[in-house]
């Protein structure tokens, strides 16, 4: 551990310096009580993370760098994550912010790298709020949500091969719901946005399909949900969408 704090206090980083995690450690280690304001950039090692925080908020400024199977930046148990400062990740299920039981809101730009890594992972309640850019890597997830919350994306997302943009399994449809209103660009055999169990209150994106047998498909099944829709107010596996949807690709395809 590089720098540990417990106890009603803050640790505050110093803007062009480096924080550099090795192998299997912590860069900061913050909890009973102590907030961490970070403006030095961090580089995480393998099976590392850079500012773990427990109980209180976390504001990062700076860039932070992930190796395989590491975690950029994390809180627990009812604080804030806030990260304005771009996150790069590799491959091989590393992850650039976590949460559990706490919020994120991520304004930088977010790369993730291949397999299986992802950009912001949320568990338990907590809320997540998206305005940067986020490129995501082939068999990789931009933002994966379990538990209850209100998550919006505005982000635009290139999602490579086999990718998600958006994957949130809810608890219910009255106190998970999904805005999504960024644009994305999908691979092949990439998904947009799954949802189980959670209200999708807006659903208004471009979508560009990187293939054009994909495009036929999907705007076969678009057709099918909006006969769907006219017919039973659009109730599909759990999810419910109370919101209109436009689907776009290049010329714009309304419902209304």
């Amino acid at each position: 551990v590089g720098i540990y704090k417990s106890g009603n206090a803050e640790v505050k980083t110093t803007v062009g310096k480096t924080i550099a995690v090795a192998d299997n450690g912590y860069g900061i280690f913050a909890k009973g009580g102590a907030k961490v304001t970070n403006n030095a950039n961090v580089t995480v090692g393998e099976d590392s993370v850079g500012i773990y925080v427990d109980g209180n908020n976390l504001t990062s400024t700076a860039d932070v760098t992930v190796a395989d199977k590491g975690v950029g930046l994390l809180v627990k148990n009812g604080g804030t994550l806030t990260s304005t400062g771009n996150i790069s990740l590799g491959s091989n299920n590393a992850v650039g912010l976590y949460a559990d039981n706490s919020n994120i809101i991520q304004n930088g730009l977010l790369n993730i790298g291949a397999n299986d890594g992802i950009g912001i992972y949320s568990k338990g309640t907590g809320n997540i709020s998206t305005t940067g850019n986020i490129t995501v890597g082939n068999d990789a997830i931009g933002v994966y949500k379990t538990g209850k919350g209100l998550v919006n994306i505005s982000s635009t997302m290139n999602i490579g091969d086999k990718g998600y943009g958006a994957y949130y399994v809810g608890t219910s449809k009255t106190d998970s719901t999904l805005n999504v209103t960024g644009n994305m660009t999908l691979g092949k055999e990439a998904v947009g946005v799954y949802s189980k169990n959670t209200t999708v209150k807006k659903f208004n994106f471009l979508f560009k399909i990187l293939s054009l047998p994909k495009l036929f498909f999907v705007l076969f099944i678009y057709w099918l949900y909006y006969l769907y829709a006219l017919m039973s107010n659009f109730f599909i596996n759990n999810v419910h969408v109370s919101y209109k949807i436009r689907f776009f690709y290049f010329l714009k395809i309304p419902l209304n």
